[in-house]
């Protein structure tokens, strides 16, 4: 059934439809349609990717590398995962072989590295690692870290409960924030934030624990939360898990809240709340602290120089970085491979340092998001 000029995208489309009922041996049924097997897989592709406008005539580029996987093949993986986006190189073989036996498929290893190669490669959930964090710093002056932390909660007389937000500064021990708050959603603590970055400055870093808003077990620990404080100018770092003791000085601000507010739970939260609220100028202003020579931290904390700007800048890179928007999908286009970063980020930039031909460690801000390598696909830090 040659194929004539004027009804090229007709007859290719009908090759499809039949093709996909899979009625028909495939090798007979490209053998009918006076085709190759090659050229059968590769309408179905453009098909399955692009629906009947796809079928049209495009340029074509031979294959020039003749022990790699053929481009048509890669092109049908990629086609199928993206059909079924959970699936992985142990699915889609077999299902492949059933679909289209005449097909020499490669090795599950082989559509693996294509995956990867291609940025479709997912970890499981229960084998993602926290991603690495800034070096933490030990304070040597005010506003060069601020510490923030939920305090454990408990309940008030009338059966409410009370669960303080607090935010410190290291290097003084001074207070800063002392309240219970109702909503641990990224939106109200940074709405809290922000009223402290007015009337305070900002910190050079943040430090917190890993748990919701301040950081997640995606990419770059990344929330909104966190998003926030890097378009701020502020470096997020993270306590190491099941270390506490990274955030000492403000564990033990909490035992001191323990024994001198919550110990005696207040018989409302309305007067727990204001109980904390005066428990705030006591410790800075009244309180002396040994670490400090007896000093109160008011007597050593002076706000930052660092005035509020907003949240709103993407972050600046190097001169030597090559830098690269995030697209709607979050992914970005690094010579032409297309590496899936993250949808938190879309619009957003984020910086590539090449540490050697062809491999870029991936930076949003100062967070390192993971390593790309034009042969070995991108490996999550």
């Amino acid at each position: 059934m040659p194929w004539n000029n004027t009804s090229v995208k007709q007859m290719r489309f009908e090759f499809v439809k039949q093709a996909l009922k899979g009625n028909k041996v495939f090798i007979d049924l490209c053998k009918s349609f006076g085709i190759s097997t090659k050229t059968g897989y590769k309408w179905i592709r453009r098909y399955v990717e692009g629906g009947i406008e796809s079928l049209e005539d495009r340029s074509r580029r031979p294959i020039n590398q003749p022990n790699a996987t053929p481009q048509e093949i890669e092109d049908l993986i990629i086609a199928v995962r993206k059909q079924y986006s959970s699936w992985g190189a142990k699915k889609i073989r077999p299902f492949l072989i059933k679909r289209y036996p005449e097909i020499l498929l490669p090795s599950e290893t082989t559509i693996s590295n294509i995956l990867k190669r291609k940025g479709y490669t997912t970890k499981r959930r229960n084998k993602l690692k926290l991603a690495e964090t800034p070096i933490l710093e030990e304070a040597t002056q005010p506003n060069q870290v601020w510490t923030i932390d939920f305090k454990g909660w408990w309940k008030t007389g009338d059966d409410k409960i009370c669960e303080p937000f607090t935010v410190q500064d290291m290097y003084s021990r001074y207070i800063l924030y002392c309240e219970p708050v109702t909503k641990r959603t990224g939106n109200n603590i940074w709405s809290i934030m922000e009223e402290l970055f007015k009337k305070y400055g900002m910190p050079e870093r943040c430090r917190s624990d890993n748990g919701p808003p301040f950081a997640s077990l995606g990419i770059g620990r990344l929330t909104s939360f966190v998003i926030r404080l890097v378009r701020a100018g502020i470096t997020p770092e993270w306590i190491r898990p099941g270390k506490p003791q990274d955030n000492g000085k403000h564990e033990r601000m909490h035992r001191i809240i323990k024994a001198e507010v919550a110990l005696e739970p207040a018989p409302t939260l309305a007067k727990q709340r204001l109980q904390l609220q005066e428990f705030q100028p006591y410790y800075n202003d009244i309180r002396p602290h040994e670490a400090l020579d007896g000093k109160t931290p008011s007597e050593i904390y002076l706000p930052s120089d660092r005035l509020w700007i907003g949240a709103d800048q993407s972050p600046e890179y190097p001169d030597d970085y090559l830098v690269r928007k995030v697209g709607l999908s979050g992914q970005i286009n690094v010579h032409g491979h297309e590496v899936f970063i993250s949808e938190r980020l879309k619009r957003d930039f984020v910086g590539l340092k090449e540490q050697s031909q062809g491999t870029y460690d991936i930076f949003y801000g100062p967070l390192i998001l993971g390593t790309f390598c034009t042969t070995q696909g991108f490996e999550r830090s």
